[in-house]
């Protein structure tokens, strides 16, 4: 009964409220300026080079140059790749061996001004605005998703993964096989989903300054003061301003640019200003009792502009099938016991 009269009155003790939320959001004040978006996702059919990022009602274009490429033999343009089989096609009184050789190499591939038309055809721009911090390190490893065993003796014979910290530098590996039989082995090379693959993954960053601007929403403000002090005129409480200031936020009394990103928290800053603003508004008594008119606040007109910066991180990767060369360059495939041509040779086929 007693309480119900001090909320008619006006005598609303916010401090109250003001401390449960904080237990309930107890990081409130310590919130960095620094607002998440939804992290970038690889667009389809670009062989993650290409990423779509999604920040407020935009989106902007993301080129990640890094790839993994087959390093080219010293002074030659010739592919640092090749696979030599022995009693696939003839018999061999050591049985049937196979011998992998290929050197991997991450390097920088640049978008073509023609790839970039592409792009801008499918409203997908490039934006130099957006600060891209590709991975300081790589790790490279291997994946043979229709031979989950082999693929763990690949790693563990190779040691991978391995960590690439420089951008260039090739990486010489070498896979043996022993007595695979041929339809099996031309599987593991040619499975264009998932065939043998030499992968880089790492994180990436990306930033974008923006303005965000806030406004108040008087109609949200209208139904707060309902809510807390009904039809009284005044609205009175024990404590600082910032009880006031956390209560607006909480209860979503503020409104944001659309165009920018729905940013629903405060960085310390900001939320002092909040409170300065709202000072202006309060009248104390004597005896320390903070008071708020209903005709102040309802009237008021506040709003604020300050630079800040998105961001997210995201996986960023890129993988090379060593059997997809070779399928391309048949050259690149050796039979030393018989005449067999490219990869057919592991299946006993002769041309």
């Amino acid at each position: 009964m007693n309480k119900q009269r001090h909320c008619r009155n006006g005598y609303l003790v916010i401090w109250r409220i003001a401390i449960g939320f904080a237990i309930a959001n107890s990081n409130l004040l310590s919130f960095a300026a620094d607002v998440t978006a939804i992290a970038p996702t690889a667009l389809a059919g670009w062989n993650g080079r290409v990423f779509v990022w999604h920040h407020g009602g935009e989106q902007s274009g993301l080129e990640q140059p890094v790839i993994l490429d087959v390093a080219r033999r010293l002074g030659s343009s010739a592919l640092s790749v090749g696979l030599t089989h022995s009693g696939y096609t003839a018999e061999d009184p050591d049985g049937r061996s196979a011998l992998l050789n290929i050197t991997v190499q991450p390097v920088r591939l640049p978008l073509t001004s023609a790839e970039t038309n592409i792009l801008a055809s499918q409203n997908i721009l490039l934006k130099g605005s957006c600060r891209l911090a590709l991975p300081t390190t790589w790790k490279l490893d291997v994946s043979l998703g229709v031979a989950g065993d082999e693929e763990q003796r690949i790693r563990r014979n190779l040691n991978l993964p391995n960590v690439l910290t420089q951008i260039g530098g090739a990486l010489p590996l070498q896979i043996k096989w022993k007595d695979v039989p041929g339809p099996m082995l031309y599987e593991w090379l040619t499975n264009s989903t998932n065939g043998l693959k030499f992968t880089i993954k790492g994180q990436a960053r990306v930033e974008l300054d923006v303005i965000i601007r806030v406004t108040l929403d008087h109609e949200a403000l209208t139904n707060w003061w309902v809510r807390h002090a009904g039809e009284s005129s005044t609205i009175s409480w024990i404590g600082g301003n910032e009880f006031i200031a956390i209560s607006l936020i909480e209860e979503k009394c503020l409104l944001y640019d659309s165009k920018q990103p729905s940013v629903h928290t405060f960085d310390d800053p900001l939320l002092v200003e909040l409170t300065s603003e709202i000072a202006k508004l309060v009248k104390m008594s004597p005896d320390g009792l903070m008071s708020l008119a209903k005709t102040d606040i309802l009237s008021w007109q506040w709003s604020s502009s300050r630079r800040t910066t998105i961001s997210a991180v995201f996986p960023v990767s890129a993988d090379i099938a060593p059997g997809a060369l070779l399928l391309q360059n048949p050259d690149l495939v050796k039979d030393l016991s018989g005449n067999g041509k490219g990869l057919d040779g592991i299946l006993g086929t002769t041309h």
